[in-house]
């Protein structure tokens, strides 16, 4: 069994992600938010991606724990806008097919002159 020294001080390294205040590199604003940087990127291609600062006279680029917020927040509302989109479309589906069965339909009334032509 290996022993620790007395003089050795085992600490864990602090992460940004156990911060609430603290700004993320990409990757850990990836990490933590379960993405690819692929996916990331495109997103920031697309205008999705979240607010970014880079340190000055650096090449460093972070997120704030504000801009991932705001950032969580603008994806809950689109997703919740594609949601109802995709009801809404839902909706005019389900009405143009039962229009078009109730069209084919012998007794509808477009039909009425071949319902009485063959009586």
């Amino acid at each position: 069994m290996a022993r620790i020294s007395s003089k050795t001080t085992l600490l864990a390294a602090p992460t940004p992600l156990d911060d609430d205040s603290a700004s993320m590199t990409i990757a850990e604003f990836c990490t933590a938010e379960r993405l690819s940087t692929a996916t990331y990127h495109k997103l920031r291609r697309m205008g999705l991606g979240p607010v970014t600062i880079t340190i000055p006279n650096t090449r460093l680029i972070r997120i704030t724990a504000a801009a991932r917020r705001m950032w969580q927040a603008r994806m809950v509302a689109l997703s919740q806008q594609q949601d109802a989109k995709l009801a809404e479309q839902r909706r005019v589906d389900a009405a143009r097919y039962a229009g078009r069965l109730a069209a084919r339909s012998p007794l509808h009334v477009a039909n009425a002159r071949r319902r009485h032509a063959s009586d």
